[in-house]
Formats: structure tokens, C-alpha cells, sequence
């Protein structure tokens, strides 16, 4: 009997292995707020739970022309973690129903000894505030002709998917006018600096281009600035250089407030939607 149940785990073992090998669909970083978390398994054990994040609906009738789209909505997500990340574990399960970004990794299939194909890797409190030496504006140039305008808010998502031929997605939040769009990056220096101030609590300029066609992307809307200090497109301070040439992306991945801005309640205090992030933060420690 022993022996059989030896072979049996052996034979999953090597089908997980291969499963493995087809590897994920996505991998990236969002702000969410767990909701629950538990252990589960028979044969293989893991940790399985919910979040919540800030989404979309993509059939919303909305004024794209005057950045009328889109209306933030909660969407609650299953999530599963591997038993072997404990650190990962006690750290999400001492901080539910509390804001944090997570790193993760969808699957293409389902791997065996998880219950979901949304794995997390990885989970951080938010910092209050960028980290000295913070590299505050980064400069791009811009791939679409048909506008530009400066968002005052957050970046809410950021993954890479595919792997042949891969783009980055995401969604970020514009809370000036409280709305969310998808967006796509096309330059990988903009996408790892936004993986970088997607970990800095408060809200920051970053300047949208809007192309007329897309390409290979799935959204018209690029970044391509981030300013941590004023808005974006704003004329350059004296001695610095001109924007870099934006290139295609090849692998994966003390404000000011703006005039006539409504303020709004912080984070900790639980406003939904106004604010994407809809509790209190995560104890300042990371797994």
C-alpha cells in the first residue's frame, strides 16, 4: 500500500513538472486587499484565498474623448500560495482586509497542489514614502500621436503576458477624476520604474499618450513619463537631457496636488471607490 501511494505521488510529481514547463500565461504586481485565506489539500497541501482589486467594465458606456471612462469597481479574486512560501503565508494571513501589493504569477494550467492559477510569489506593505536617492522623474519619448494629458493617481496593475511576443498591461487610477483605464507600456525602462513607484503608498503624476492604432498591445494608452514631483509634460529643468527614444518592450517585467482637486479620505479610512486602496495598510513588513 505504501508503495503504491509512493508511485502515485511520483507519477504527480513528474505531470506537475511537465505542466511547469508550458509556464504562465502573465507574471506582475498589484495593490489588493485579501479578504480571506485558508489551508486546503488532500495529496498536496496550500494556502487558498480571496482579494479584492480595483477593476472595470470594459462595456460601460462612458465619454472616452473627455477621459470619462472608467468607473471603478471591486472585483474579488481567488488566489492561491504554495505551502513551501511560509514567510508568504503567515505574512498575508496577519494582514487580511489590509492594502498591499503582491507579485504573482497566472499559469497556464492549473499547476497540481493549487486550487487556482493565480499563484502569489511575493507580498510588501506599502511604503509611505519613496525611498532616499528615489529616482523621481523618468522621461520617455512618446508613441502616440492623437494626445497626451497628465494623470494625477496611482498604477493599480502592471503584468507582462506572453512569451513569444509579449506586452506589458495594466491599469492604472486617475484620482482627479476617479476613473481607471487599462494602458499599455512599450518601453521597458517606464515599466520597471512603475513596478518600482507601485510600491510608494501616495499617489504621483505620470504624463498618457494615446496612439491611433495599437499594434500588438491591447490599449491605445502609453506612459510616458513619471513624476513624483509635478505634473507631466511640464517643460524640462535647465540641463536636463532630452527623452530617450521610447523602444519596444523585449522581455518581461512631496507631491504637489493638483489645483481644483477634491481631497479625499486616506486610505486608512476605508473609502471605496474613491481611493482604490479600500483598508488600512499592511503592517510594514514584507514576506
Amino acid at each position: 500500500m505504501q508503495t503504491m501511494k509512493s508511485l502515485i505521488v511520483l507519477v504527480l510529481l513528474i505531470a506537475s513538472a511537465q505542466l511547469q514547463a508550458l509556464g504562465t500565461y502573465a507574471e506582475g504586481w498589484a495593490i489588493v486587499v485579501p479578504t480571506k485565506i485558508e489551508q486546503s489539500g488532500i495529496l498536496f497541501n496550500s494556502y487558498e484565498g480571496l482579494y479584492d482589486i480595483v477593476h472595470f467594465d470594459k462595456n460601460e458606456s462612458c465619454d472616452e474623448a473627455n477621459d470619462g471612462c472608467f468607473t471603478p469597481k471591486s472585483r474579488n479574486v481567488p488566489f492561491s500560495i504554495d505551502q513551501a512560501n511560509s514567510n508568504l503565508v503567515n505574512f498575508v494571513q496577519k494582514n487580511v482586509n489590509r492594502e498591499m501589493i503582491i507579485s504573482y504569477r497566472i499559469h497556464r494550467v492549473e499547476p497540481i497542489g493549487l486550487s487556482t492559477g493565480m499563484e502569489i510569489t511575493q507580498a510588501f506593505a506599502l511604503a509611505a514614502q519613496a525611498p532616499e536617492n528615489f529616482q523621481r522623474q523618468l522621461v520617455v519619448s512618446k508613441t502616440g500621436s492623437k494626445r497626451s494629458f497628465s494623470v494625477f493617481g496611482k498604477v493599480l496593475m502592471l503584468e507582462y503576458r506572453g512569451r513569444a511576443v509579449g506586452t506589458w498591461e495594466g491599469i492604472y487610477y486617475d484620482k482627479q477624476r476617479d476613473r481607471v483605464h487599462p494602458f499599455s507600456i512599450t518601453n521597458d525602462a517606464i515599466a520597471k520604474q512603475l513596478l518600482e513607484v507601485m510600491k510608494i503608498k501616495n499617489p504621483y503624476y505620470f504624463g498618457v499618450t494615446v496612439a491611433y492604432v495599437t499594434g500588438l498591445r491591447d490599449s491605445p494608452y502609453d506612459i510616458f513619463e513619471i513624476n513624483l514631483d509635478g505634473p507631466a509634460g511640464a517643460a524640462k529643468p535647465s540641463g536636463q537631457p532630452e527623452p530617450t527614444k521610447s523602444e519596444p518592450a523585449k522581455s518581461e517585467p512631496s507631491k504637489t496636488e493638483p489645483p481644483k482637486t477634491e481631497s479625499k479620505p486616506d486610505a486608512e479610512k476605508k473609502e471605496t471607490p474613491k481611493e482604490p486602496s479600500r483598508s488600512e495598510p499592511a503592517n510594514e513588513q514584507k514576506a
